[in-house]
């Protein structure tokens, strides 16, 4: 049987939906976030050198002027990417799960984590060329799609409108914790 996912152990799913839910600041955030890293560095590391081989096997063939067989390589290494990302999130909310069980679920997902971060991605360009305020506007509403998407279980568009709505009264807080926590 697969683990079901949990949502953040900061905000419960009610709170989560609500518009008043109360925000872990940037220092707790940071806290949060770092000791999960350090109980899983091994592990994410391991996962991130996955897709990130490409980038090796690219730069190889790239040198040996074989820029086709490169370009393929990288486009055959995407889907590891959805993988991976959606292992990573797994992993961090399921604390103590097996590579085996965040693979499996994973694998479930990655067409998904993939399809989610196409649309994102286009809705957000899309959203910059319209006088650059509308990007910045989709890029903070939908940047917790990819989680909604593995963690709740929702379609790609359910993330969309999800992810909007746990941003409404939270914009600046969110483009804050955004901003400190990238740097």
């Amino acid at each position: 049987m697969d683990p079901q996912p949990v949502v953040s152990p900061s905000l419960s799913i009610n709170e989560q939906s609500s518009p008043q839910a109360e925000l872990l600041g940037v220092k707790a955030l940071f806290k949060e976030s770092w000791t999960r890293y350090r109980a899983g560095f091994l592990f994410f590391t391991l996962i991130a050198l996955i897709p990130s081989s490409a980038g090796l096997i690219q730069a190889f063939l790239d040198s040996q002027g074989l820029k086709i067989v490169a370009n393929l390589v990288t486009l055959l290494f995407v889907p590891f990417t959805w993988w991976a990302f959606a292992v990573i999130i797994f992993s961090l909310e399921n604390v103590g799960s097996t590579f085996a069980q965040a693979s499996s679920f994973a694998i479930k997902k990655m067409l998904g984590v993939g399809g989610t971060s196409i649309i994102v991605g286009l809705v957000t360009v899309a959203g910059y060329l319209l006088f650059i305020i509308p990007g910045i506007l989709f890029s903070v509403w939908f940047s917790f799609s990819t989680y909604i998407y593995v963690l709740e279980g929702k379609g790609i568009i359910a993330s969309l409108k999800q992810s909007k709505a746990y941003v409404q009264g939270h914009w600046w807080a969110i483009v804050g914790r955004l901003l400190c926590l990238s740097l």
